[in-house]
């Protein structure tokens, strides 16, 4: 669910602007709000890249998926055989 929404904010909200190009009025509004901040991605055009705030914000935000797949996979609810086991660490 988390990565759904995650997935969900990165398509409609962060990189359309940056892929397909912003309206005038998007980049004005990018340029008023956003228009003194570090960027790392090159802008072209009316393609506004996300600022190295939201890029940081991102990173994290796959590092903890990661890192919850991970654990997920050790300490879950499903063996290392995939079948479902019982909680381990709960007595």
């Amino acid at each position: 669910m988390n990565i759904a929404i995650y997935m969900f904010i990165n398509k409609h909200m962060l990189f359309p602007r940056y892929l397909w190009g912003a309206t005038a009025e998007e980049a004005k509004a990018c340029a008023e709000k956003f228009g003194q901040t570090i960027k790392l991605l090159p802008t072209y055009g009316h393609h506004l890249p996300p600022d190295l705030q939201h890029n940081v914000l991102q990173l994290m935000t796959v590092a903890i998926i990661v890192v919850m797949f991970v654990l997920m996979g050790k300490w879950g609810r499903f063996g290392s055989n995939g079948e479902k086991t019982k909680h381990r660490y709960v007595e």
